[in-house]
């Protein structure tokens, strides 16, 4: 049998056993499978909201743990400048120091640390009582977030005072 192209009948070369009259999806007796349905924008939207779903999971776990750790950091400063304010009183009859610039030259502390948090100062709220007791804090809502929330409660912590020592919540 012949097959017909552009040009006319053309020899098959099989000798005339194909079928002109196949089907072009396959045999005549097997069903047709219809190509799928493509819908971009459901399958868009599908995929945004998945990931935007993951991301509202997945984002406040890694926030959580930025927020500890400087309240970590602030309460290791702490620590070392209540150290260094003993260290003074030691060396100065029990006095304390009236600011906490006096422990600058160099003998307590090279430099007055910063908050790893507020990225400054926030110690410099410092109260000394002669030879009784000192106290300071972290001046600020700095560390709202690792205490739980956003309130007005964890204003000026951690604290840290001579008689009772790290006061690190509220």
């Amino acid at each position: 049998m012949t097959e017909f192209g552009v040009n006319g009948p053309e020899p098959s070369g099989d000798g005339g056993r194909s079928n002109s009259m196949s089907s072009p999806i396959g045999d005549p007796g097997q069903a047709a499978t219809p190509p799928p349905k493509q819908r971009p924008y459901l399958t868009a939207l599908l995929l945004v909201s998945v990931f935007g779903f993951l991301a509202a999971i997945i984002i406040p776990n890694f926030l959580t743990p930025h927020a500890q750790g400087s309240l970590t950091g602030c309460k290791s400063n702490c620590k070392n400048l209540a150290t260094a304010v003993e260290m003074y009183a030691s060396d100065n009859g029990g006095y304390y120091p009236r600011s906490l610039a006096e422990l600058l030259p160099g003998k307590y502390l090279k430099v007055i640390p910063t908050c790893p948090k507020a990225g400054r100062d926030t110690y410099t709220d410092y109260v000394a009582e002669g030879t009784k007791s000192f106290s300071f804090s972290c001046v600020g809502n700095n560390h709202a977030k690792a205490y739980g929330g956003f309130s007005t409660s964890s204003n000026n912590y951690p604290q840290y005072n001579g008689e009772q020592g790290l006061l690190d919540h509220p």
